[in-house]
């Protein structure tokens, strides 16, 4: 059955074509959601938090996943935005879209051990603290990992997600 699903994570990801390039944030919600299959955090109960730095085109479609999906079959999905680096507070995944990659250094900082997943869309941004960051390669949207940052999170990732990124660092 996990392979199967692993499959299916597979091809979705290969499907993201040039349509994709036109709205990378229906596939990077979609990303975001089967992430949690992927990653183990510390707490495993209550709800899960999405949090969403900012304002992204990625929020609405994330609250449609989370009034039809669960994490895990149990735990309801909240998503949440945060307006600044000082009102981030307890989520399991934090986006942030790239209009505000500045504030990098400060959300890491943060947040730093506190087992948030953070994702990304602006190269160069593993090397500053993501844990996971989308990528253009070639006409499909893909993501890279850096372990060591989902580490430094005190996270676990599975080796079936590592196997799907396309680069690991």
């Amino acid at each position: 059955m996990k392979l199967f699903r692993n499959l299916i994570f597979l091809g979705g990801l290969f499907a993201a074509s040039a349509s994709a390039l036109e709205q990378p944030e229906k596939y990077q919600s979609v990303f975001i959601y089967q992430f949690t299959k992927y990653i183990q955090w510390p707490d495993a109960e209550g709800d899960f938090i999405i949090g969403i730095y900012g304002d992204s085109k990625v929020k609405p479609l994330m609250e449609a996943i989370a009034a039809s999906k669960k994490v895990g079959d149990t735990r309801t999905i909240k998503i949440k935005q945060y307006s600044g680096v000082g009102s981030i507070d307890k989520c399991h995944i934090l986006f942030i879209p790239d209009s505000l990659k500045a504030d990098i250094p400060a959300i890491i900082r943060s947040t730093m051990n506190k087992g948030i997943l953070i994702v990304t869309e602006t190269p160069g941004l593993l090397q500053a603290g993501s844990c996971i960051n989308y990528i253009v390669s070639g006409d499909k949207v893909a993501f890279e990992i850096s372990k060591k940052n989902v580490a430094a999170q005190n996270l676990k990732i599975s080796e079936n997600l590592i196997k799907l990124a396309v680069a690991v660092y």
